[in-house]
């Protein structure tokens, strides 16, 4: 598939293609909005499963045989960070890592919902989130329940599903831009602490019929904004596992009636810089580049550091196509042969709560 583009709206990006994935043993569907304040002090990540790709119990029921799909294994992963002064680096406030049961999981063409939680396109092309889920502590204790709203504005353009890429055993692996920036607003509350800010959203969705793991070696992938909304660009940056790389690049004017497909047709030559400035337990790449499209990772920036994975800021530049002009955002960085062992698999235990429930959502 390709990067052409739907008319605006989150309301045409069908949930279908992606379920259908996610019903395949081994497959998985997520949905990920990201929303940075405009007055720099918050930021907020949220990814809503249908097939959690790092549950560990996901994992584990497939290696013991058992034919178990991305719809059998719902999951809600939500963290806020803020930043107290503009020099400080941001620390995270709030960590949600919730996996629900097989019946929590309720979809339709333009909705998903996980007990209660709910994602929903509306006909004007506006995204709205209700969340409600209780935060998670060390150990996979519940703490504190997090309850609120999130709303997006229509975006310029949703892409359609891009191939990342297809495992030895032909199962593909899709990434659907839905919106490169869009006005956000977010009211929340944290038992009785309001929490609300307004800014830029980012918002996409990945889906394959098969594990990660079994595709790819590396991952990375970086986006961001102009501080205006008015421009933005995503770089993905991937590692197959027969070493092939995949670099694609989009790029967006809020005027512009099309994204613009930045690729690289020539292989690297060399694999990105890694280092362990900032993180503990993983080197991660100083930049992922796609063409002239180049993301570089923010000093001091780290929002997530795990055995596997990693979170931090970005800088987004093109001198070709956007001279003198800075783009900031996110960028994630994912080692899934590090994440094959099974012994660092079951260490996502301790920061994942298992959520019983006897009740469908209400």
């Amino acid at each position: 598939m390709s990067a052409s583009t739907t008319a605006p709206g989150f309301f045409q990006a069908s949930t279908a293609p992606a379920l259908s994935l996610a019903a395949q043993v081994g497959g998985y569907a997520w949905w990920y909005a990201e929303v940075h304040d405009a007055q720099g002090r918050f930021g907020l990540t949220l990814i809503v499963f249908a097939g959690s790709v790092f549950s560990a119990e996901y994992a584990a029921r497939l290696r013991s045989g058992e034919a178990v799909t991305g719809l059998d294994v719902p999951a809600v992963n939500l963290a806020i960070y803020e930043r107290t002064s503009p020099t400080d680096r941001p620390r995270q406030k709030l960590w949600v890592m919730n996996e629900y049961p097989k019946s929590s999981l309720h979809t339709s063409d333009h909705s998903i919902q996980i007990e209660h939680t709910r994602i929903v396109t509306e006909p004007d092309g506006s995204l709205r989130i209700d969340l409600s889920e209780p935060s998670t502590r060390f150990f996979g204790k519940p703490g504190p329940r997090l309850s609120g709203q999130l709303r997006f504005g229509p975006p310029p353009r949703v892409q359609l599903p891009v191939l990342l890429g297809e495992s030895p055993s032909h199962d593909a692996h899709f990434w659907q831009p839905l919106s490169l920036f869009s006005s956000a607003t977010v009211e929340l509350r944290l038992e009785n602490e309001p929490i609300s800010f307004s800014g830029t959203a980012y918002c996409d969705h990945n889906f394959g019929a098969g594990r990660l793991e079994d595709c790819f070696l590396r991952w990375g992938w970086a986006h961001g904004f102009s501080d205006d909304g008015s421009v933005g660009a995503v770089v993905y940056d991937t590692t197959l596992l027969d070493g092939s790389r995949h670099r694609i690049g989009l790029l967006l004017h809020k005027d512009s009636a099309e994204p613009e497909i930045v690729r690289s047709r020539k292989p690297p030559s060399s694999e990105p810089p890694l280092d362990g400035e900032d993180f503990l337990w993983l080197k991660v790449p100083r930049a992922m580049s796609a063409g002239t499209l180049l993301a570089r990772r923010i000093r001091r920036s780290a929002l997530l550091d795990a055995p596997f994975y990693a979170r931090f800021g970005m800088e987004l530049s093109d001198e070709e196509r956007l001279p003198s002009i800075q783009l900031r955002g996110v960028g994630e960085y994912l080692d899934l042969t590090r994440f094959r062992r099974p012994s660092l698999q079951f260490l996502l235990r301790y920061k994942t709560h298992q959520v019983r429930v006897s009740d469908g959502p209400k």
